[in-house]
């Protein structure tokens, strides 16, 4: 059975690996423990038997807004529908608590991650140029989104 849960010191260094082997652009152990230190941040993530299989880490900006800092489904658990459950999970919750916007950033590329986004409701806000580097040096360019929460019909209809 999955549990939805937050992110503990005991997981990230299962939380890193999962990170290495998913994102070229992966975090350190030492930035999950500062994140996880930073009472401005905060976490969710899927947990079961066989241990941590997604999770995603945001911070608290000003005016009601919650950045999503990174968001990962483990290689072997994607396609099965438990990133949607996560992400949906963590929108309903601060919905209660009156956040009135999400905003993330996402590769351009990031097909998958994209479509997930935009049927939740998440609307392209801006562009960063050349944000990413891959293997090859070839640049590439971040979309900015951002999900309105107030008065949103889909996550409403959730």
């Amino acid at each position: 059975m999955n549990n939805i849960c937050c992110l503990t010191f005991k997981d990230i260094n299962e939380a890193a690996h999962i990170h290495k082997e998913s994102l070229e652009e992966h975090w350190t152990l030492p930035i999950f423990q500062e994140i996880l230190e930073d009472p401005a941040c905060g976490s969710y993530c899927i947990k079961n038997a066989k241990g941590l299989r997604a999770f995603l880490i945001y911070r608290r900006l000003p005016d009601n807004v919650l950045e999503i800092l990174t968001f990962v489904v483990r290689k072997i658990d994607r396609n099965k529908g438990l990133g949607r459950f996560l992400l949906t999970s963590f929108i309903k919750q601060h919905m209660c608590e009156r956040i009135e916007k999400i905003i993330l950033e996402v590769r351009e590329n990031n097909q998958v991650a994209k479509h997930l986004y935009e049927s939740l409701g998440f609307e392209i806000e801006g562009r960063r140029k050349n944000l990413y580097t891959i293997q090859n040096g070839t640049k590439q360019d971040a979309l900015l989104l951002k999900l309105n929460l107030k008065n949103n019909k889909i996550i409403l209809a959730l």
